[in-house]
């Protein structure tokens, strides 16, 4: 349905190649549509787009400067990317060719939001359990992130086992434990889970 309604949307803008939606905070593709002739890994750009937002949005807390949308533009010699939240829970990113001029991407962009966000009602967004996007964090961050685990545990005196439980089994003060190692281990002293 997604696909369908992204391929609607774009079918009258110009230069556009593809168009992806990410769901937040996990950076999860939940659809995309691409132009007849590419073959794109949707579900890695969705990460990378995701990705992409959230560092940008942490580094604008740093400076103190939190907007309430991210908007990001990357140009290459081969294509000009357009990523835009549409809203707290999704991330839209629209590749155009490279010849496409910016103010044309970007005007395509924004017609394509509202419809975009009217699409996305229907989707729920349920967080997930805070220590599970710490434990995917040091997943996607961490250098041998297995071993990591096993070093958090020795470091936390928490069994491994108990670290890779998915079922909730940590009190809260072992989670800020895990949370603290794990942000240091990545070297993300302000990594928000």
């Amino acid at each position: 349905m997604l696909k369908q309604s992204l391929r609607v949307i774009a079918s009258d803008i110009p230069g556009i190649t593809a168009a992806i939606v990410v769901a937040m905070p996990d950076c999860l593709h939940i659809g995309g549509w691409e132009k007849g002739g590419e073959s794109l890994p949707m579900e890695i750009l969705g990460t990378y787009f995701g990705d992409l937002v959230r560092s940008n949005r942490a580094a604008m807390r740093v400076l103190e400067a939190d907007p309430e949308q991210i908007s990001l533009t990357i140009e290459s010699l081969h294509r000009k990317v357009l990523i835009r939240e549409v809203s707290k829970d999704f991330v839209l990113g629209v590749v155009f060719t490279s010849e496409t001029p910016l103010g044309v991407a970007r005007m395509g962009v924004e017609r394509m939001v509202l419809p975009v966000t009217a699409e996305l009602k229907a989707f729920e967004i349920t967080e997930r359990p805070r220590i599970q996007r710490a434990m995917d964090h040091l997943m996607a961050y961490g250098a041998e992130a297995h071993v990591m685990i096993d070093r958090i545990a020795i470091q936390t005196g928490i069994p491994t086992m108990k670290l890779r439980d998915e079922s909730g089994t940590l009190t809260d003060s072992e989670i800020e434990m895990v949370i603290e190692k794990i942000k240091k281990l990545t070297n993300s002293p302000n990594a928000s889970f």
